[in-house]
């Protein structure tokens, strides 16, 4: 919608001036502009084909991404989403959230030339497509068309596999693994308190079990509302039935804004739980004025870029005034 909008004024200023020049600046301007509308999304699109009747299958799309949490993870769309009477379908990797712990967000973490595909089943098996890379920008990308295989025939053809099996992640097919629910047997809670100048962070992880390796803390600060990563805080703890700590942020440290903390435990170099998250609020400015933050609403994900594409919005329009009046003083003259 921002985009349309944006178009249409810059359409509209256009036909207002006979000024060749002014006209190809304006041009070059929303060629500058279109790329970062809406950056913060990135719309994917695809289309199953079936050799008989066409199904409405459910389709799951997998984006492989380089967290800065643990390394290389796969993220998935949540929800998922199904195809339409065509066989096509579409998503957005603002959707994505990770494979093994659905429930934490991944959406800041891709990135152009990551391993992208998608997946479904039918009676027939699962079928997978070929593994692409994300394309650079925030434009649609359209992902190659997935054939499954309908009760009809006998044997998969081309672009996908019913067999079940990976075929690797630099070409071909890839099916990736299956989606786990989060660690029965591992507790892990977060509380925060918001000071004057300190917000401490109280982390409590309880082991259903008796555990037998060292446990990593990851204590991850995000900034919202577009969950970028502003500082993580690392500790390292022996294998204990219990673990309680507390940590701290200066708020004189941090930008004014909209937070959020998490907390990730790790167990030789795997991800075994994940707690709650607390977002606060930080405005250095507001001098105990705890009614005012109360009522301050939470951000809502808004392209960065709109501001500034406002800001030029404004200064073409003085820019047109401008020039009107210069004309006009010259036609009297």
């Amino acid at each position: 919608m921002t985009i349309i909008i944006t178009l249409y004024v810059l359409i509209v200023l256009v036909k207002m001036m006979k000024n060749k020049l002014t006209i190809i600046g304006l041009i070059f301007l929303i060629i500058l502009i279109i790329p970062f509308v809406n950056a913060v999304s990135k719309p994917i699109a695809g289309k199953l084909s079936f050799t008989n009747q066409i199904e409405q299958l459910t389709v799951r799309l997998y984006v492989e991404v380089d967290s800065p949490l643990n390394g290389k993870q796969n993220c998935t769309i949540n929800p998922s989403v199904k195809n339409g009477p065509d066989g096509s379908f579409s998503t957005n990797l603002a959707n994505l959230v990770f494979q093994d712990f659905p429930s934490v967000r991944c959406d800041s973490f891709w990135q152009a030339g990551n391993p992208i595909w998608y997946q479904t089943s039918s009676s027939e098996g699962t079928f997978t497509s070929i593994s692409q890379e994300v394309n650079s920008g925030t434009g649609l990308q359209f992902l190659p068309e997935l054939t499954v295989i309908s009760a009809a025939e006998s044997s998969p053809t081309n672009g996908g596999s019913s067999n079940g099996e990976s075929a690797g992640n630099n070409g071909g097919e890839l099916i990736p693994k299956k989606e786990t629910d989060f660690l029965a047997n591992v507790f892990l809670n977060l509380s925060l308190k918001q000071g004057e100048e300190l917000i401490t962070i109280d982390i409590f992880l309880e082991h259903l079990d008796s555990p037998r390796d060292k446990i990593l803390f990851k204590l991850v600060l995000f900034s919202l509302p577009n969950n970028n990563i502003i500082k993580t805080i690392e500790d390292k703890f022996s294998p204990e039935k219990i673990i309680e700590k507390s940590y701290s942020f200066n708020s004189n440290e941090i930008s004014d804004g909209w937070y959020k903390v998490q907390a990730f435990a790790y167990s030789n170099d795997k991800l075994i739980a994940v707690s709650n998250f607390e977002d606060f609020f930080i405005k250095k400015n507001l001098l105990k004025d705890e009614l005012v933050e109360k009522n301050l609403e939470k951000p809502t994900p808004i392209p960065i870029i709109l501001p500034l594409i406002l800001f030029l919005i404004s200064l073409i329009i003085i820019f047109i005034i401008i020039e009107l009046f210069l004309k006009k003083r010259m036609k009297k003259k």
